[in-house]
């Protein structure tokens, strides 16, 4: 008689009672609470996220820092800083011979001259930059691409065709295929993403008139950053 037992309840958060004694509770092995790396400290746990990410105000998912806002990174000139999950990189976006800058960063347009309707060279270069969480499967619609004329009206009888691809160190063969749907070209995985890099895409939209001649015709750059991580 007398003697204070410890219950259940008598033991703080964080702490469970093992044979009337209160021990830390292992948070990180019994519910897995955290997105990257779970610490458990006493009597609770933290979250830790990789490089280049901070911390969700829930204090257990990860976000990617951009560093090229948030940082005011200056790249080179014909530069773009692309912000790639966990860091970012200075991409040489440079406009070809007889191509002029445009007024948005990464386009490039050739002054039209009479050759322009005869379907010469393309008439737009545009770099586009994307980025991606390891892990997504085959099959996954990624990106849509549109072609426009210069006065902004959007070019419905255009297909849209991969003319190089430079995939990731380490895999071989493409890993982004392209399709048109509805004068769009729907860039979609060919496989898992399952290895971190960089992937160059170069894509050329032709636009044909109704008596099949071709009218219009682009060029799209996209660099694809693909992450080590699923988010």
């Amino acid at each position: 008689h007398g003697a204070s037992r410890i219950t259940r309840q008598s033991c703080p958060v964080g702490y469970a009672n093992r044979d009337g004694t209160c021990v830390d509770v292992d948070e990180c092995l019994l519910r897995k609470p955290c997105q990257h790396e779970c610490r458990n400290t006493v009597g609770s746990f933290q979250c830790v996220c990789p490089p280049g990410y901070q911390l969700l105000p829930n204090g257990r998912s990860c976000k990617d820092i951009d560093e090229c806002a948030d940082q005011g990174i200056q790249c080179g000139h014909n530069q773009m800083c692309f912000n790639t999950r966990g860091g970012y990189q200075c991409l040489d976006t440079p406009c070809p011979a007889s191509y002029q800058s445009g007024r948005s960063p990464g386009t490039c347009y050739r002054p039209c001259s009479l050759d322009c309707a005869a379907g010469g060279s393309p008439l737009l270069l545009q770099y586009k930059l994307l980025t991606l969480p390891s892990g997504i499967p085959a099959n996954h619609n990624v990106v849509r691409l549109s072609a426009f004329s210069e006065s902004g009206v959007l070019q419905q009888r255009t297909s849209f065709t991969v003319l190089e691809q430079e995939p990731v160190t380490g895999e071989s063969g493409p890993v982004f295929g392209i399709r048109d749907e509805a004068g769009r070209g729907i860039i979609f995985t060919l496989r898992a993403l399952n290895r971190a890099g960089l992937v160059r895409l170069k894509v050329q939209a032709t636009t044909i008139s109704l008596q099949g001649r071709i009218t219009y015709q682009s060029i799209f750059i996209i660099y694809v950053s693909i992450s080590t991580y699923p988010y």
